[in-house]
């Protein structure tokens, strides 16, 4: 019966990305490891500020026993303040949608009103998460964040009016002491030797993750000095002949292939984000290597219509006194001058990377 429908205002209702939505939320895909979109932590508002304190690698000197200590000079403390990336949009349910669910007589017809809501707001909801993704990818595979004039991200700096910088050293952009496009090259060396520099230099935190650009794969599986490592290794030989990928392990690393990384531009546009010949090499993910910052947001949590009278203090009080972190999702409603329902998605995110030291870009071809 026609009763035992759900109603619109219950489906427009506010709900934090509805299961509906959490299901289909992944249309870019998300090639890193898990922790990159999943080791979150919640932020009141769209800032946060933090002290960055630099430890000692240094040792104590030797004294005489029984002499004056010696002074040390304190280690220092920074303060930074961060400003969170902000996303929030707005979608028309259609008037046709709302004249179906008025054909109460005809169940079907709701039911296919229904069913034609939900698949836009779950159209709708691939944007916010979307965006997310594309930011994380480009905060990995380039230090940087981009958007242009209309705040739509880029895949690299051309055109780009606001630059989110993370501040990797510029000494943290290497190349390879030779190409790796050539065969005979020692890739296995270079690779080991950089991941000594990399810690000694990285404030001690040696590089666990290989994540690379789409042609870094040929060139180690052409590799002369890499064939005869892998079969010195029979366990890594057998993955790589049965899979094609590089197993865990292999020269001390986690190697991830990020070459799928991509998004679609407005103009139907489909950049890559990952460099093809460059590795981005980053420690184990601890939370003071990475962190998904999600913001609170003010979100009414029922529907309203403008106009209406009713209890603004209630309204407001709805809104700030227990905001949603993250992503959210609202509805509210107009009666006049043609009624109609809005769908608001937004989020407040940053993907947060505390020590940037920590963070290598490899070029393989310089």
């Amino acid at each position: 019966m026609a009763s035992d429908n759900i109603s619109p205002l219950a489906m427009l209702n506010y709900v934090p990305l509805t299961t509906p939505v959490q299901q289909i939320m992944t249309d870019v895909p998300k090639v890193l490891p898990s922790q990159f979109y999943t080791q979150t932590k919640e932020v009141l508002g769209n800032k946060f500020r933090r002290f960055l304190m630099r430890g000692t690698r240094q040792t104590a000197k030797q004294s005489i026993y029984g002499a004056p200590p010696k002074a040390v000079a304190q280690t220092g403390i920074a303060r930074q303040d961060v400003i969170m990336l902000h996303t929030i949009e707005q979608m028309v349910a259609g008037e046709e949608i709302i004249a179906l669910f008025h054909q109460y007589e005809d169940y079907k017809v709701q039911l296919s009103a229904e069913e034609e809501l939900e698949r836009r707001a779950m159209d709708f909801a691939h944007r916010a998460d979307n965006l997310r993704t594309a930011t994380i990818h480009s905060a990995i595979a380039n230090g940087y964040i981009w958007f242009d004039a209309n705040n739509e991200i880029l895949p690299t700096a051309s055109g780009a009016v606001t630059t989110i910088d993370y501040q990797i050293p510029a000494g943290n952009r290497v190349a390879a002491t030779a190409t790796w496009a050539t065969a005979s090259n020692d890739i296995p060396t270079m690779v080991l030797n950089f991941l000594t520099s990399a810690m000694q230099n990285g404030y001690g935190r040696k590089p666990a993750y290989a994540i690379c650009g789409k042609n870094v794969a040929g060139y180690l599986s052409n590799n002369t000095n890499f064939q005869q490592y892998l079969a010195r290794n029979p366990s890594y030989n057998d993955f790589y002949k049965n899979t094609g990928l590089v197993a865990d392990g292999v020269l001390g690393l986690k190697w991830v292939f990020a070459q799928d990384a991509y998004f679609e531009r407005s103009d139907g546009t489909v950049p890559s984000q990952f460099p093809a010949d460059q590795i981005t090499f980053v420690p184990e993910l601890t939370r003071d290597v990475y962190e998904l910052k999600v913001g609170s947001f003010p979100v009414p949590k029922q529907f309203y219509w403008i106009g209406q009278n009713g209890d603004a203090s209630q309204f407001v009080k709805e809104c700030f006194n227990n905001p949603t972190y993250g992503a959210f999702r609202y509805a509210y409603g107009q009666a006049l001058p043609v009624p109609q329902v809005w769908t608001v998605q937004g989020d407040t995110f940053y993907p947060d990377l505390p020590v940037p030291q920590s963070i290598w870009y490899y070029d393989t071809t310089p």
